[in-house]
């Protein structure tokens, strides 16, 4: 299965192809594949996807207006000014399940008070540049983010699982790194409710 989509906040034709960076090409995309049942081997499911936001596309002139809600992005986690790199995959054989998440990630953070596209709760007209604005802008900064899973079924009707995990990450830039580890141990269920109608 493959699907995208594709975010356009302004578009002046001109701008977009005059490729200088214009700060108001307010554009974003997502391309992903997934795959059920790889290589004809049952359970085993590989997702790739790629996702990259301009700066300053979910900002607008005051916080009321941006594509926010409550200090949190509504659509990415990262905010705006990035390129992401997502691969997932998941096994399940008999009562095991497994899976793995690696993403890598480059964004421009905002620095020394300045705005550079990516906090998309800082106003557009606080803007560094007009001209030269491509993802990256401001501190550049790489993510790597990989997290692994191996639960044990208990219980099918209601996925109740013995969970362990393992979560790295580490964000570095030319100023600062910052790697953190965590290991978690869980019960976990997801209640599902199956309707069918006659």
């Amino acid at each position: 299965m493959a699907y995208g989509q594709l975010m356009i906040n302004e578009f002046t034709a001109k701008e977009v192809f005059k490729g200088d960076g214009y700060w108001a090409n307010k554009q974003g995309g997502q391309l992903g594949i997934k795959g059920f049942d790889v290589f004809n081997v049952d359970y085993l499911n590989l997702q790739v996807e790629t996702n990259r936001v301009r700066p300053y596309s979910y900002s607008a002139s005051d916080h009321y207006k941006n594509y926010g809600h409550y200090g949190q992005s509504l659509a990415d986690p990262l905010g705006a000014n990035f390129a992401e790199y997502i691969g997932i995959a998941s096994y399940r054989w008999k009562r095991f399940d497994t899976r793995f998440q690696l993403s890598a990630a480059t964004y421009g953070l905002d620095i020394d008070g300045l705005n550079y596209g990516k906090d998309i709760y800082k106003s557009y007209k606080t803007r560094i540049d007009d001209r030269g604005v491509y993802i990256g802008h401001g501190l550049k900064t790489n993510l790597i983010y990989a997290d692994a899973k191996i639960g044990y079924i208990l219980n099918p009707k209601n996925n109740l699982r013995l969970e362990l995990g393992y979560t790295y990450r580490k964000e570095s830039n030319s100023q600062w790194t910052d790697k953190q580890q965590m290991i978690n141990i869980g019960l976990r269920a997801s209640f599902r409710n199956f309707y069918y109608d006659m």
